[in-house]
């Protein structure tokens, strides 16, 4: 439902509850606040977030890794030719 205490910590970086209000606000993250003013962070909210990075990322790395098939229809070997003679 929430982040965990560690999850927060390793999102924002800082242990203190006044930091990472303090982070989360300047990097425009959506959160609550409970009785004791700690964050709260939805994981449904922080996989949104994150989740739309990540396939970003994933589509430029799927690019990078798709074979050219166009540079093969223009290379031919002199093997193919010499049986077709």
């Amino acid at each position: 439902m929430f982040l965990s205490k560690k999850e927060l910590e390793e999102l924002t970086g800082f242990v203190r509850s006044a930091k990472q209000i303090e982070w989360l606000r300047a990097n425009g993250w959506r959160f609550a606040e409970d009785s004791q003013r700690r964050p709260k962070v939805a994981c449904s909210y922080f996989e949104a977030r994150l989740g739309a990075m990540q396939s970003a990322r994933e589509e430029s790395q799927t690019a990078a890794i798709r074979p050219r098939f166009e540079a093969l229809r223009g290379t031919r070997t002199t093997r193919g030719a010499a049986h077709g003679a």
